[in-house]
């Protein structure tokens, strides 16, 4: 008898159900990419979408929402106020609007170097003349395309012999470069070698080696020391734009700095970066116009016969659709953060969580539902019984255990702990109760033991339940917060659920990194569904169906 097909107001209930559904799943997630996207002022501010708010260009002339313009208002001796001509915007030196994470550029758009100025054309290696005599020079590598802040050193092995080169005296002086100056590396010239440089020792130039490469300069020519070309090959180049948080500034006129070392930035054309301030200054909508970082805005509004302060709000204001993408860069290459080695943490503990269970909950399973032994109904329902133990229960007898084996701080307490699951084994149990014994008696008659057949002919069988298994466990084992937090709270075992607090304080939270973490944490999970998800379907369906 054919099924009777559902009435078309049944379908459409269903259906606006699971896009209602849906819905309520998909915008938190679409709210937390919109803010991982934003610039710290956007947070709380009204646009949904991330854009930057400016009053716009340089030479803007300043009018009021309704078209008013604003002029200025200049105060005589006498405390009277006389009309100016119109007010128009000054973006200042460097640009400061935007988010904090946003390339710091001049008015013309160019974006700011370092004090070395435009980059020698040296194979991508330039060089800082400037500090030769005091810590010896540094030669760094960059591309020649764009003006970065980090150019990581040129490297060569620690036993690189070249004529005129003194290998001792040049790792020397790369411990007083990276090790002795004020501000730089503590841990120690061995430590630093071994951890950033793979071993091998920055080169550092010399004023001799200078005079030879001098003349190469705007030449794609190999760097050579005495005839010997040197390999630029470190393991881990590192680039990345001057942003607001990197730059300093005095008085008006004053070379812009870097704000850890006293290095003055520069413009492509090599000429220094001189401090112009903005205005007037925009805060947000519910505060003034600001003439100066201390004063007020006054100004005549359209006809108004007295000058007043303007409010943000009352001002047209110039938005554009913007993406903040250095809040991802900033998660991923922060050294404070270490976001990438808490990342290869979590995948490494997962992985092998996943493992162990796969095995140790096939091996159960398999026990219980493919071998007849005394005792083996009781057994199990015992074993069900201790997914009825809170976890909080156990927590605190764990924790002795493995403190008195000495397993805390270190991985094997993190995984061991997570090597079987009651669940698991249920799970397979009733999934392998599904499969026809024929295949399994005739493997027996033909000299197959246990664990032959195990291998060779249940766990094909019971793929799609060992998908869905894995899956179930790597999202417990990734989003671990509680167990991780108590056992392993130094850095060398910190996992990424753990690591997210570091993006809040007792005083603030960033949160446009923080939501930039979250979404890069859920990247693994969404990627493991993608590409599981027929078989993860199929063990939801079959895998508690009893044959």
């Amino acid at each position: 008898m054919p099924r009777e097909k559902p009435s078309l107001w049944v379908t459409v209930s269903s259906h606006a159900f699971l896009l209602a559904f849906g819905a309520t799943m998909l915008i938190p997630f679409l709210w937390m990419l919109a803010t991982s996207l934003k610039g710290d002022a956007e947070v709380f501010a009204r646009n949904q979408i991330p854009e930057a708010t400016s009053l716009g260009e340089e030479g803007t002339a300043l009018v009021t929402t309704d078209g008013r313009p604003l002029s200025a208002a200049i105060k005589a001796a006498d405390g009277s106020w006389t009309r100016g001509e119109a007010l128009r915007v000054r973006l200042g030196n460097p640009v400061q609007e935007g988010a904090k994470g946003d390339r710091a550029r001049t008015p013309s758009g160019e974006n700011l170097s370092d004090d070395i100025g435009q980059p020698v054309q040296l194979g991508n290696v330039l060089y800082d003349t400037r500090r030769l005599e005091e810590w010896g020079g540094l030669a760094r590598f960059r591309d020649s395309r764009v003006f970065v802040k980090y150019a990581e050193p040129v490297t060569v092995d620690a036993d690189f012999t070249a004529p005129g080169f003194d290998a001792k005296a040049n790792e020397a002086a790369a411990e007083r470069w990276f090790c002795e100056r004020p501000g730089r590396y503590a841990g120690g010239w061995a430590k630093l070698r071994e951890t950033r440089f793979g071993g091998r020792v920055p080169l550092m130039v010399t004023s001799e080696l200078y005079r030879d490469w001098a003349p190469l300069s705007g030449k794609a020519e190999p760097l050579t020391i005495g005839g010997v070309s040197v390999p630029n090959r470190h393991p881990r180049p590192v680039t990345g734009f001057y942003q607001f948080k990197n730059v300093t500034w005095g008085q008006p006129g004053e070379p812009v700095r870097d704000l850890t070392l006293p290095a003055v930035l520069c413009q492509g054309d090599g000429t220094a970066v001189r401090y112009a301030p903005a205005f007037p200054i925009f805060r947000t909508a519910d505060d003034p116009l600001k003439a100066d970082e201390r004063t007020d805005l006054t100004a005549f509004v359209g006809d108004e016969a007295a000058p007043r302060s303007v409010l943000g709000s009352e001002v047209a204001l110039s938005t554009r659709f913007r993406l903040v993408w250095s809040n991802y860069q900033a998660v991923l290459t922060d050294p404070n953060v270490k976001m990438t080695l808490f990342a290869w943490n979590s995948l490494f503990i997962a992985v092998c969580v996943v493992v162990l269970q796969v095995l140790t909950c096939s091996l159960a399973a398999f026990a219980f539902s493919r071998i007849e032994w005394p005792g083996r109904d009781t057994i199990f329902l015992l074993y069900l019984g201790t997914l009825m133990v809170p976890g909080a229960v156990t927590m605190i007898p764990n924790y002795l255990i493995l403190q008195h084996i000495g397993w805390l701080n270190s991985f094997f307490g993190l995984i061991i702990p997570a090597a079987a699951s009651a669940y698991g084994t249920f799970m397979l149990r009733q999934y392998m109760l599904t499969l026809p014994k024929g295949l399994e008696e005739a493997a027996r008659i033909d000299g197959a033991g246990l664990l032959r057949v195990w291998w060779d002919i249940v766990l094909p069988l019971c793929k799609p339940a060992i998908i869905t298994l894995a899956i179930f466990t790597f999202s417990g084992a990734w989003g671990a917060f509680t167990w991780p937090l108590i056992i392993a709270p130094d850095e060398g075992v910190r996992v990424l659920p753990v690591a997210l607090k570091n993006f809040s304080s007792g005083q603030s939270t960033a949160y446009t990194l923080l939501m930039a973490a979250s979404l890069i944490m859920m990247l693994p999970m969404l990627i493991l569904f993608i590409f599981g998800q027929k078989y993860f379907v199929k063990g939801i369906q079959l895998g508690g169906v009893k044959g």
